[in-house]
């Protein structure tokens, strides 16, 4: 195992440990015990600059189930370093900011548990090569955010933001999945590296356009892009520093980090048209997208649009037109 193996896992393992450390000394705010972490990691990702900065990137492998294409692959890039900075840099700053706001006659054993649960999860998002290995610490963070959220159970509203964040995050999750199998039917190999480097040839798979819709969806969701931005006014009713850790610095860049690791995936699909003959809004904030200068107000929503997808080359992959009211 290497040291980026046990970067990412080091959280997790202190996930586990945190609660235990908690009930031997409960007169010592547990925070004091958790902040290291994300500054010694923070600390040894500082050290993947000068890598990065000259155009080098890391991978280590770790053999897991390779039979199943399960290896634990992780890649360090300067796109990956960046969130890793990120993760780490900004979990320092919400722990210590969580020290002098949470009490310590709060279950604050439960709390680091899961934030560290969280951290742990996003890093091996950002840092993951195989796709297999990144769908599972993308449910983590689904699975660990619903745990913060709900931190104050006795709060009706954080218990109904935590059931609807989890609701649509999974069901994001779940589309997620759906693009990342077709794309390993389609490429073969569970590597997004290799993905990347054979996506001309990838291009061509019937499962192409279908996959990378549904990855898009995935993103949109734990981004909480319209329209699935519904989950994340409710679940501000978590404790301000998870609100500030999961839902302002980390969580919905999640879906960002996705789009711009299969940057080179989207690109091959390079121009999506659409083309609109005649809108109707029926609110003010909407009317403000119009689609030609025809577009007008009445009193119901309409739209004609044509919607094209071509290649590189021009040829429509795809094209319908409907009329919706």
């Amino acid at each position: 195992m290497s040291w980026l193996h046990l970067a990412v896992l080091l959280p997790l393992i202190f996930a586990l440990i945190i609660p235990f450390v908690y009930r031997i000394h409960k007169r010592i705010h547990i925070g004091w015990f958790v902040i290291p972490i994300p500054v010694v990691l923070f600390i040894y990702f500082l050290s993947y600059i000068p890598t990065t900065m000259s155009g080098d990137t890391v991978m280590r492998t770790l053999k897991w189930m390779p039979h199943f294409g399960m290896n634990f692959n992780l890649y360090i890039d300067g796109l990956g370093l960046l969130f890793s900075l990120l993760i780490t840099g900004i979990g320092s700053l919400i722990v210590l900011y969580s020290i002098s706001y949470l009490s310590r006659q709060e279950q604050l054993g439960n709390f680091y548990c899961y934030l560290l649960l969280f951290m742990g999860a996003m890093l091996g998002v950002v840092l993951s090569d195989n796709l297999i290995i990144l769908y599972l610490f993308w449910e983590l963070t689904s699975f660990s955010s619903f745990l913060l959220i709900s931190f104050w159970r006795e709060k009706p509203a954080s218990l109904y933001g935590a059931q609807k964040s989890m609701l649509v995050t999974v069901f994001g999750g779940l589309s997620l999945l759906g693009g990342l199998i077709l794309l390993i039917l389609a490429s073969g190999t569970t590597s997004v590296q290799q993905i990347i480097k054979h996506v001309d040839e990838i291009q061509t798979s019937p499962f192409f356009i279908l996959a990378m819709v549904l990855v898009l969806v995935g993103a949109m969701t734990k981004s909480a892009q319209f329209p699935f931005y519904i989950w994340l006014p409710d679940a501000m009713e978590a404790p301000t520093p998870v609100s500030a850790y999961l839902h302002s610095a980390t969580m919905v860049k999640a879906g960002l980090y996705l789009v711009a690791r299969m940057t080179p995936i989207f690109r091959s699909v390079s121009r999506v048209d659409l083309d609109c003959n005649g809108c109707w809004f029926n609110h003010p904030i909407l009317g403000i997208i119009k689609c030609d200068k025809a577009a007008r107000f009445k009193g119901h929503f309409s739209i004609f649009y044509c919607l094209t997808i071509r290649d590189d080359y021009g040829n429509a992959w795809y094209r319908r037109c409907k009329l919706s009211f």
